[in-house]
Protein backbone atom coordinates (compact mmCIF):
# COMPACT_ATOMS: atom_id res chain seq x y z
CA UNK A 1 0.00 0.00 0.00
CA UNK A 2 1.08 3.76 -0.85
CA UNK A 3 1.94 6.15 1.67
CA UNK A 4 3.68 8.81 -0.70
CA UNK A 5 3.43 8.53 -4.50
CA UNK A 6 6.06 11.00 -6.36
CA UNK A 7 3.44 12.39 -9.93
CA UNK A 8 4.51 14.49 -12.39
CA UNK A 9 2.90 16.05 -15.91
CA UNK A 10 4.27 16.76 -18.55
CA UNK A 11 3.22 18.05 -22.29
CA UNK A 12 6.05 16.29 -24.88
CA UNK A 13 4.33 17.23 -28.32
CA UNK A 14 5.63 13.54 -29.07
CA UNK A 15 6.30 10.57 -26.83
CA UNK A 16 9.00 9.14 -28.67
CA UNK A 17 10.83 12.10 -29.77
CA UNK A 18 11.69 13.34 -26.48
CA UNK A 19 11.86 9.91 -24.53
CA UNK A 20 15.43 10.43 -23.39
CA UNK A 21 14.16 13.51 -21.85
CA UNK A 22 11.54 11.36 -20.11
CA UNK A 23 13.91 8.71 -18.70
CA UNK A 24 16.22 11.50 -17.58
CA UNK A 25 13.69 13.22 -15.56
CA UNK A 26 12.11 9.89 -14.24
CA UNK A 27 15.39 8.68 -13.23
CA UNK A 28 16.08 12.45 -11.79
CA UNK A 29 13.42 12.71 -9.69
CA UNK A 30 12.80 9.21 -8.82
CA UNK A 31 9.17 9.75 -10.27
CA UNK A 32 6.49 6.47 -9.34
CA UNK A 33 4.00 8.19 -11.88
CA UNK A 34 4.81 10.75 -15.15
CA UNK A 35 1.21 11.83 -17.00
CA UNK A 36 2.10 12.94 -20.49
CA UNK A 37 0.06 14.75 -22.77
CA UNK A 38 0.21 15.13 -26.64
CA UNK A 39 1.79 11.76 -27.30
CA UNK A 40 0.97 11.93 -30.66
CA UNK A 41 0.98 8.71 -31.14
CA UNK A 42 -0.75 5.96 -33.44
CA UNK A 43 -1.91 2.41 -33.41
CA UNK A 44 1.84 1.79 -34.55
CA UNK A 45 3.56 3.69 -31.88
CA UNK A 46 4.91 1.57 -29.44
CA UNK A 47 7.85 2.94 -26.85
CA UNK A 48 9.69 1.13 -23.63
CA UNK A 49 10.78 2.46 -20.60
CA UNK A 50 12.29 0.05 -18.27
CA UNK A 51 10.87 -0.38 -14.91
CA UNK A 52 7.60 1.16 -16.12
CA UNK A 53 4.43 0.29 -17.65
CA UNK A 54 3.28 2.82 -19.79
CA UNK A 55 -0.41 2.94 -21.09
CA UNK A 56 -1.57 5.12 -23.71
CA UNK A 57 -4.67 6.63 -25.11
CA UNK A 58 -4.49 8.02 -28.92
CA UNK A 59 -6.25 10.72 -30.80
CA UNK A 60 -9.30 9.35 -32.36
CA UNK A 61 -8.87 9.55 -35.29
CA UNK A 62 -5.98 7.60 -35.71
CA UNK A 63 -3.47 10.17 -36.82
CA UNK A 64 -0.29 11.36 -34.92
CA UNK A 65 -1.40 14.22 -32.82
CA UNK A 66 -3.32 14.65 -29.43
CA UNK A 67 -3.28 11.40 -27.10
CA UNK A 68 -2.24 10.76 -23.42
CA UNK A 69 0.13 8.62 -21.27
CA UNK A 70 0.63 7.00 -17.93
CA UNK A 71 3.78 5.87 -17.17
CA UNK A 72 3.97 3.90 -13.46
CA UNK A 73 6.71 1.90 -11.87
CA UNK A 74 6.15 -1.54 -12.58
CA UNK A 75 6.75 -2.44 -8.67
CA UNK A 76 3.20 -0.32 -8.00
CA UNK A 77 0.02 -2.42 -8.10
CA UNK A 78 -2.45 -0.57 -10.60
CA UNK A 79 -4.68 -1.57 -13.38
CA UNK A 80 -5.70 0.43 -16.67
CA UNK A 81 -9.21 2.01 -16.38
CA UNK A 82 -11.19 2.25 -19.71
CA UNK A 83 -10.02 5.12 -22.19
CA UNK A 84 -11.47 7.99 -22.44
CA UNK A 85 -11.19 9.54 -26.28
CA UNK A 86 -13.28 11.94 -27.50
CA UNK A 87 -11.83 14.78 -30.33
CA UNK A 88 -12.63 17.01 -27.29
CA UNK A 89 -10.68 14.60 -24.46
CA UNK A 90 -8.15 11.99 -24.42
CA UNK A 91 -7.63 10.57 -21.31
CA UNK A 92 -5.52 7.75 -20.01
CA UNK A 93 -6.63 6.53 -16.43
CA UNK A 94 -4.89 4.07 -14.28
CA UNK A 95 -6.35 3.14 -10.68
CA UNK A 96 -3.81 2.48 -7.21
CA UNK A 97 -4.55 1.73 -3.59
CA UNK A 98 -3.67 4.07 -0.69
CA UNK A 99 -4.45 3.63 2.66
CA UNK A 100 -7.39 5.73 2.36
CA UNK A 101 -8.88 2.97 -0.61
CA UNK A 102 -8.36 3.36 -4.39
CA UNK A 103 -8.45 6.40 -6.61
CA UNK A 104 -7.78 7.23 -10.15
CA UNK A 105 -4.84 8.83 -11.82
CA UNK A 106 -5.52 9.97 -15.13
CA UNK A 107 -3.65 12.14 -18.24
CA UNK A 108 -5.85 14.45 -20.26
CA UNK A 109 -5.57 16.33 -22.88
CA UNK A 110 -8.13 19.05 -24.33
CA UNK A 111 -7.08 19.89 -27.53
CA UNK A 112 -7.49 23.97 -27.26
CA UNK A 113 -9.04 23.89 -30.72
CA UNK A 114 -12.32 22.66 -29.16
CA UNK A 115 -15.04 24.63 -26.42
CA UNK A 116 -15.50 22.02 -24.29
CA UNK A 117 -19.19 22.00 -22.63
CA UNK A 118 -19.29 21.44 -18.76
CA UNK A 119 -21.25 18.28 -19.57
CA UNK A 120 -18.34 16.88 -21.56
CA UNK A 121 -16.16 17.28 -18.37
CA UNK A 122 -18.56 16.35 -15.90
CA UNK A 123 -18.74 12.69 -18.12
CA UNK A 124 -15.18 12.56 -18.01
CA UNK A 125 -14.44 12.91 -14.31
CA UNK A 126 -17.31 10.62 -13.27
CA UNK A 127 -15.28 7.84 -15.48
CA UNK A 128 -12.76 8.41 -12.72
CA UNK A 129 -14.69 7.89 -9.53
CA UNK A 130 -14.57 10.02 -6.48
CA UNK A 131 -10.98 10.59 -5.74
CA UNK A 132 -9.25 11.41 -8.45
CA UNK A 133 -5.57 13.28 -9.68
CA UNK A 134 -5.62 14.41 -13.53
CA UNK A 135 -2.77 16.57 -15.03
CA UNK A 136 -2.61 18.53 -18.55
CA UNK A 137 -5.75 19.52 -19.45
CA UNK A 138 -4.65 21.78 -22.54
CA UNK A 139 -7.55 24.01 -23.23
CA UNK A 140 -7.33 27.60 -24.06
CA UNK A 141 -8.00 30.98 -21.89
CA UNK A 142 -12.03 32.04 -22.89
CA UNK A 143 -9.94 35.76 -22.12
CA UNK A 144 -6.67 35.70 -24.22
CA UNK A 145 -6.87 32.33 -26.37
CA UNK A 146 -3.64 31.36 -24.79
CA UNK A 147 -2.92 27.94 -23.55
CA UNK A 148 -2.83 27.97 -19.82
CA UNK A 149 -2.96 32.17 -19.84
CA UNK A 150 -4.77 33.63 -17.10
CA UNK A 151 -6.76 36.63 -17.68
CA UNK A 152 -5.06 40.29 -17.92
CA UNK A 153 -6.19 43.20 -16.15
CA UNK A 154 -6.99 46.06 -17.75
CA UNK A 155 -4.93 49.39 -16.90
CA UNK A 156 -7.65 52.16 -16.39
Amino acid sequence: MLNKIKIATWNTNGLSPNKGEVEVLLKMHDLDILLIAETHFTKNSQIYIKNYNIYTTNHPDGTAHGGTAVLIKSTIDHYELPSYTTEHIQATSIQIQDRNGQFSVSSVYCPPKHKIIEEQFSAYFESLGTRFIAGEIGTLSIHTGVPGCPPQEEDN
